[in-house]
């Protein structure tokens, strides 16, 4: 579902600003934030998501789903070498990071789907936007 940032009361808590560094704390075992303090951080998101996905999906029309795009490792164990694993590494294939949940909501119809073959470019208006981006998909651990 969701990753850092924790944006529920016990996550900001638990980790304020500290969010991204604590995956790799937990790998090198320099954190003292227990699995299941994490884990509930975790959920108290998935809550807040989940009710935000109940509000939008009242208010689309057609089919609609709902995807992650990866899971995310709570001290589960890796394959071959069975350490505990913490957020999602790249390159490592365990099936709590590859299963992940696929939702098709009711639908009545299909949605009507449009082509636009625009090939503006966005860096071409505000050459600072490019930096934006980038900087957000290194956030997001993509980059």
């Amino acid at each position: 579902m969701q990753h850092d940032p924790f944006i529920g009361e016990f996550g900001q808590e638990l980790l304020g600003d500290q969010e991204h560094a604590v995956w790799d704390d937990k790998l090198t075992k320099s954190c003292n934030i227990s699995d299941e303090d994490l884990w509930e951080a975790y959920c108290e998101n998935t809550d807040i998501v989940l009710e935000e996905l109940e509000r939008l999906v009242s208010s689309l029309s057609g089919k609609t789903v709902i995807t992650a795009d990866h899971g995310q490792a709570i001290g589960d164990r890796s394959y071959p070498i069975p350490i505990k694993e913490y957020g999602h590494p790249s390159g490592l294939y365990i099936d709590v990071l590859c299963k992940v949940p696929y939702f098709i909501c009711q639908y009545d119809s299909r949605r009507g789907i449009s082509y636009d073959d625009s090939s503006k470019n966005y860096t071409d208006e505000d050459p600072e936007i490019e930096d934006k981006v980038t900087d957000q998909l290194k956030g997001l651990g993509y980059l």
